[in-house]
């Protein structure tokens, strides 16, 4: 019923029904002087096509090109449907042929991909982690000054236990307080007073680039504490022969003396220093649990074999010392030398002797009169 009453309405010459029948008399006429009233199921209407059924959808679709309104405007050819390409096809994520969704599989990440935070998270990490903010809270709480900076590992704090006015974390990771390139620090020359570097330098290109920038912005007797991977451990050999390709095996471990040499060249004096975590490299909580021993052991018999090294160094400025001219020492030495006239001519008596005057012999011409 409704599909012929559709077909009734967009017929102008069909019965009573068609558009424009009434005072005209004439459908043609009627259909160009007069607007078309509102149709269900039209695009124009206010019900839409959402008031018609599937049925009177299909009627309006099929209808011919003389039920269009002479007046409206020709409609637009619709565009050729997007063919999908093999190039931008994504069958990691899509679901099968038909379209219908499909599972998402796990993330799983690069062998490289794992950073040192992530590795601090396992229970070999936490192993490392636990002594290092336990040694470095003790050296940090004697160090005072206005500004601190922690450069690398915004997401681990190692100022915890500092009494510096303000503190921040420099990096190019994570969320820190300053955003910055350890190789060049966005700070002014000579205005820290503390600076940590936690694991910086083993996974730098240029470490020596990050030495001589935290020489420069540090104060004159101004402190560095660094924290180090030791290659002359248990840890050393296994990253020798049997390193996983991520961090920290993926660094470059840095020896106890190749550190002191770099520090010594930018007149850094060395403060203090110490070894730690001699337990074998397991990946075990259980295991690394039972060889607790060891950590005693170890700190007395074999003391440079930790896996581990805090070193604390301080900024020297050689002094300038203000030099007299040469000229000032000379005439001090010659008013040591002159005579004195203050009772140095004094008798035994207490009388005063005058010296004896000098006599001047003149040359007489004979010829000149007596």
């Amino acid at each position: 019923m409704i599909e012929q009453n559709v077909k009734d309405t967009l017929n102008p010459g069909g019965p009573p029904g068609a558009l424009g029948s009434g005072a005209s008399g004439s459908g043609t006429a009627a259909a160009v002087l007069e607007p078309p009233a509102p149709v269900a199921g039209r695009p124009g209407s206010p019900a839409g096509l959402d008031a018609l059924g599937p049925g009177s959808c299909i009627a309006a679709q099929t209808a011919g090109p003389e039920a269009r309104d002479p007046d409206s405007p020709e409609p637009a050819e619709p565009p050729p449907p997007v063919q999908a390409t093999e190039s931008i096809a994504r069958p990691s994520r899509a679901g099968p042929a038909t379209g219908a969704p499909g599972p998402v599989p796990p993330i799983v990440p690069a062998p490289g991909s794992l950073n040192l935070e992530d590795w601090f998270a396992t229970p070999q990490g936490a192993y490392v982690l636990n002594w290092e903010m336990a040694r470095v809270d003790q050296v940090v709480a004697d160090i005072f000054g206005y500004y601190a900076v922690q450069v690398g590992l915004p997401g681990i704090d190692f100022l915890r236990a500092s009494r510096v006015t303000s503190r921040l974390t420099a990096s190019l990771r994570g969320t820190p307080d300053v955003v910055a390139d350890a190789h060049e620090l966005p700070f002014e020359n000579e205005s820290l007073d503390l600076v940590v570097l936690p694991h910086l330098l083993e996974f730098s290109s240029e470490p020596h680039q990050i030495l001589r920038e935290v020489e420069r912005v540090l104060r004159p007797e101004g402190q560095v504490v660094i924290l180090c991977f030791n290659p002359v451990s248990l840890w050393g050999v296994k990253k020798l022969f049997a390193a996983p390709p991520h961090a920290p095996w993926s660094g470059e471990f840095v020896s106890v003396l190749r550190m002191k040499d770099w520090l010594k060249l930018l007149n850094f004096e060395m403060r203090g220093g110490r070894f730690g975590c001699y337990r074998p490299p397991y990946t075990s909580e259980k295991w690394l649990g039972r060889l607790g021993f060891l950590e005693h052991a170890g700190d007395r018999w074999w003391p440079v074999a930790g896996a581990v090294y805090l070193m604390q160094a301080k900024k020297r400025v050689r002094g300038m010392r203000i030099i007299t001219p040469a000229w000032r020492k000379e005439r001090h030495k010659a008013e040591a030398l002159a005579p004195s006239t203050n009772g140095a001519n004094r008798g035994n008596h207490g009388t005063v002797t005058h010296a004896p005057q000098p006599v001047h012999h003149t040359l007489r011409n004979p010829k000149d009169p007596e």
